[in-house]
């Protein structure tokens, strides 16, 4: 099997105002002119006749080599980065001080969950994994709300922790529904 391409130049016309058959037809046949490039991909097989494919005719980028060279980059790496060292700092400080505060529980874990959303979770991946492992030894008490519940069950099983579903059988009624005025509590439900 072969593959042949053939790049073909032509003299400045305009085949835009040609019907494609036509144009596509004298193109192969070399009977019209155009600016730019047509490329054709053929393949002869061993068993058969070559296949022919159309180009599809790309008209040249608008963005010239001398134009990129032109354009200027005032981008000053190192005072990027010190802020975003700054503030990974600030982020690690504000985990560690919500891990420490009794009450922070579900601010903690908003703010895991925040972080995560925002895609930058990898960066704090050992200082997540850290305060979720503190949690859950802690084992914190989060009867009665279904969005702290919620979102603590899915944080702990997104990174691995062993955690029972049996958490949610505060908010079942005798027959295994969930209670009817948790219908109100749309933060919850949204986090179930």
């Amino acid at each position: 099997m072969a593959l042949q391409f053939n790049s073909l130049t032509f003299l400045n016309f305009s085949s835009d105002l040609l019907p494609r058959q036509a144009r596509v037809r004298r193109v192969h046949h070399g009977a019209i002119r155009t600016s730019g490039y047509v490329c054709q991909a053929a393949m002869q097989t061993d068993e058969g006749p070559i296949i022919e494919r159309r180009s599809g005719h790309w008209k040249p980028s608008i963005w010239e080599d001398d134009f990129l060279k032109t354009l200027k980059n005032d981008h000053k790496e190192e005072v990027y980065q010190s802020r975003a060292e700054l503030l990974k700092a600030k982020v690690r400080h504000e985990l560690l001080d919500r891990m420490q505060d009794d009450k922070g529980t579900l601010a903690l874990l908003e703010l895991i969950d925040d972080v995560q959303r925002l895609g930058l979770g990898y960066i704090f991946e050992q200082d997540i994994r850290k305060a979720l492992g503190f949690l859950k030894e802690k084992n914190v008490n989060l009867e009665g709300n279904l969005h702290a519940t919620s979102l603590c069950f899915r944080l702990l099983r997104q990174h691995g922790f062993d955690v029972s579903q049996d958490v949610f059988k505060v908010f079942k009624g005798l027959r295994g529904n969930f209670m009817d005025h948790l219908s109100k509590d749309i933060k919850g439900i949204l986090s179930l």
